[in-house]
């Protein structure tokens, strides 16, 4: 069945949702962070497969499907498919549980920061300097903080960020007189 305008609004509503898992991210809602990130992988994946005229299956996870029906896909996708279909796996690992728990789990007190950052990464789903062979293998690198021309991952790990973009390539990370005037504004 191709439906390219359902599948186009399932892509458009995924970009909407990952305000969402920005506001519940800045809300420290760890576990609904998690939640809303498997929404947007899945609709999103959802709208690529309509788009691509494949039905997706009506479960939570389309990892098997993208894989099955990788060479029917966008060429700018292909190359893509296995860390897409690792994150529906994963995000769909924990669907239920971030949003009910269980009895022994209360969601709000399991999820951390760290699974939300992660979650939300995957959400965010393609990043033009990933490493997706990597990506795959040991899952996302998470950035979660950076000073002068270091960065550091959630593990603590330092590195020296030489893939600066426009906002950091002359500034580096957190200078306090840069943070200060932005403030003052």
């Amino acid at each position: 069945m191709r439906s390219p305008d359902l599948g186009t609004d399932y892509v458009r509503r995924a970009t909407a949702r990952l305000a969402a898992v920005d506001a519940l991210f800045a809300e420290r809602s760890w576990a609904d962070v998690v939640r809303e990130s498997q929404e947007v992988v899945e609709l999103a994946l959802k709208g690529l497969l309509r788009v691509a005229g494949i039905e997706p299956p009506r479960i939570h996870d389309v990892s098997e499907v993208l894989t099955t029906e990788k060479s029917r896909l966008p060429l700018a996708i292909q190359q893509h498919v296995e860390a897409l279909a690792a994150g529906s796996r994963t995000l769909r690992r924990d669907r239920e549980l971030a949003f009910y728990g269980a009895e022994d789990l209360t969601p709000s007190g399991f999820y951390t920061r760290d699974d939300a950052t992660a979650a939300r990464d995957i959400a965010y789903a393609l990043h033009p300097y990933t490493d997706h062979k990597a990506h795959l293998i040991n899952g996302p690198l998470v950035v979660n903080r950076g000073k002068g021309v270091r960065v550091y991952d959630d593990q603590g790990k330092e590195y020296i960020e030489t893939v600066a973009g426009i906002w950091c390539a002359s500034l580096g990370f957190d200078n306090e007189r840069l943070v200060q005037a932005a403030a003052a504004q």
